[in-house]
């Protein structure tokens, strides 16, 4: 397990128990690079692209302000037929980073 020392705050999160699973996480970060935020053998962030967009709106979760805006970012393939959609906004502070992670 890999934690995280410049994580600040989560922001707000979201689980949706139903089949599939469905998660989004919005939290706020400190570190010098994305490398101290993911972990490079699960995460490989040279692969993110610039204009990155989520495709499911969100309008219910007010704190996911991700509609129409482009991020840093891509889809991750995890084990277990599992998948990641990482978004990422840097900021002077550091970074936000939104996570929808997602079953198929």
């Amino acid at each position: 397990m890999t934690t995280i020392s410049a994580v600040e705050v989560i922001v707000d999160f979201k689980i949706k128990v139903a089949d599939p699973l469905l998660l989004h996480f919005k939290f706020k970060a400190e570190p010098a690079s994305l490398s101290e935020i993911f972990d490079g053998k699960v995460v490989d962030t040279s692969k993110f692209e610039n204009d990155y967009m989520f495709l499911h709106e969100m309008k219910n979760l007010k704190w996911w302000d991700v509609n129409g805006r482009k991020l840093l970012g891509g889809q991750v393939s995890l084990p277990n037929a599992r998948f990641m959609n990482v978004g990422v906004k840097k900021t002077e502070a550091g970074y936000v980073i939104y996570l929808m992670w997602h079953e198929t």
